[in-house]
């Protein structure tokens, strides 16, 4: 699905609208067009969305990555609170719990202590300062004998395919989540390997809306379907990242809960 794109600047240029809102225009050398929702367009792309059902669930538990190195884990907590509504239970959370002497609250929670505390993921994430897609896939899995994660590296994918995946997820009883591992100079972002959710899809433009756990850094945006899956696909240079087997084959993951378990399985 091709879609004509016309680049009215080259460079960022801020507008000021007439409800007071600041409108995003990035033009680069790539020929990629984000579109970021705390713009006017980016906001009108989310009311008219066709499916944006993931966006209600997610936005209620939007966490920032506290380094650049745990966006994956970030993700992975991101998405267990969201399917909290599906009647996925959560583990005592320490940072949201309060205790006082003889009085205590404890708060039922998923953070980004105890989604690592389990002996199946620190096995799973173990001797990894980012992890990979693999490594997320199996700490979604090992936080419940309820949660099932298709792990699709984008070598064994497409476009078409990844659009369908998408869709079938969003429309799916109950709903499935879309988390993306894709590299930041694929879409001429600072950065590099990056994780983060899904929120919405628009089938008119044909756009994904990334939730972006790096909140400090950016907001969550529109990317074009194409756009996002060659970000996924293409390994890029780093040479300013001295990690060996930091460029792992990237993906996406498709994230549900079940009301009976299931064995444990651990990705490689």
């Amino acid at each position: 699905m091709a879609f004509s794109r016309t680049l009215l600047l080259t460079v960022m240029s801020w507008q000021v609208s007439s409800q007071g809102f600041m409108d995003l225009v990035v033009a680069n050398s790539m020929d990629i067009s984000l579109t970021y929702l705390n713009s006017t367009q980016g906001s009108q792309l989310l009311k008219k969305s066709s499916h944006d059902r993931p966006y209600w669930q997610l936005m209620n538990h939007f966490l920032t990555e506290t380094h650049s190195v745990t966006c994956g884990p970030t993700t992975a907590t991101m998405v267990l609170n969201a399917l909290g509504s599906q009647g996925l239970p959560a583990p005592v959370s320490n940072l949201y719990s309060f205790h006082f002497d003889n009085f205590s609250m404890v708060q039922h929670y998923w953070d980004l202590d105890n989604i690592n505390a389990s002996e199946c993921a620190q096995k799973a994430t173990s001797g990894s300062k980012g992890l990979s897609l693999s490594q997320v896939g199996a700490m979604l899995e090992c936080a419940s004998p309820r949660v099932f994660v298709d792990v699709v590296h984008c070598h064994s994918s497409s476009v078409s395919k990844f659009r369908e995946s998408v869709v079938k997820a969003f429309e799916a009883e109950p709903l499935q989540f879309i988390a993306v591992n894709f590299d930041r100079h694929g879409l001429d972002q600072e950065g590099a390997g990056h994780h983060s959710p899904l929120g919405a899809y628009d089938a008119v433009s044909d756009r994904v809306l990334v939730l972006d756990v790096a909140r400090y850094k950016y907001p969550p945006v529109w990317v074009h379907v194409e756009d996002l899956f060659r970000a996924m696909s293409v390994n890029f240079s780093h040479p300013e990242i001295p990690v060996k087997g930091f460029s792992t084959p990237r993906g996406f993951l498709v994230v549900s809960a079940s009301e009976t378990d299931r064995v444990p399985v651990f990705h490689t």
